[in-house]
């Protein structure tokens, strides 16, 4: 019985390669102001506030829960953008084409605290930025004498946890807690809860 492919020759009549390749692309965007440069943002993990496989159309009225309105219109905008981009770049050919086969979206939240300070009647400001175990520190500015903002918080913290050398005395302002510059008396303000408060 002779092949029905070759018809006994041996030889491949016909000849068809399929070549599949898969691209990862990743699109991301930074929405709202801050003074951390986008920069040092984008290297920060943040907290993931919603994920989800997009399948279908999204529209800016359907906000989901924890995500701002106005980020949300951000999205919006930005996944029909991608998919309007996609849709040009798809190539015309029977021979060859292109399609999603997988679109995600993550939404990430970056916490940040904003701390000022002053040391040696200069005013400072710093940021810490990331979520917990992971923070980071930005700051465009702080003392000379520290050439990393983290060797700076670190000293702070340091001297802020180590128990006060003796108690300061009446009309000397550098004694005690004040010497450094920046350690700064707190009164803790009292506590209490009202039935209105619990409403």
């Amino acid at each position: 019985m002779l092949c029905t492919n070759c018809g006994g020759t041996g030889k491949i009549v016909r000849h068809r390669e399929i070549v599949r390749e898969f691209e990862l692309r990743i699109q991301t965007q930074i929405v709202g102001n801050s003074a951390i440069p986008e920069w040092d943002l984008s290297k920060a993990s943040g907290e993931l506030v919603y994920n989800t496989e997009v399948n279908e159309p999204l529209y800016a009225e359907a906000v989901p829960e924890n995500v701002p309105a106005d980020v949300w219109r951000v999205v919006v905008e930005m996944a029909k953008t991608a998919t309007t981009e996609q849709d040009a770049a798809r190539p015309r050919s029977s021979q060859a084409s292109s399609r999603p086969s997988l679109q995600v979206l993550e939404l990430v939240r970056i916490p940040y605290t904003r701390v000022a300070y002053r040391y040696a009647d200069q005013d400072y400001t710093f940021y810490i930025y990331d979520s917990e175990g992971k923070e980071k520190f930005y700051a465009d500015r702080f003392p000379a004498r520290w050439d990393r903002i983290e060797r700076l918080v670190r000293s702070i913290t340091a001297d802020l946890m180590a128990p006060a050398q003796g108690s300061p005395q009446p009309g000397n302002a550098n004694s005690g807690n004040q010497a450094r510059g920046y350690r700064v008396p707190i009164e803790p303000q009292p506590y209490s809860i009202t039935e209105e408060d619990m409403e």
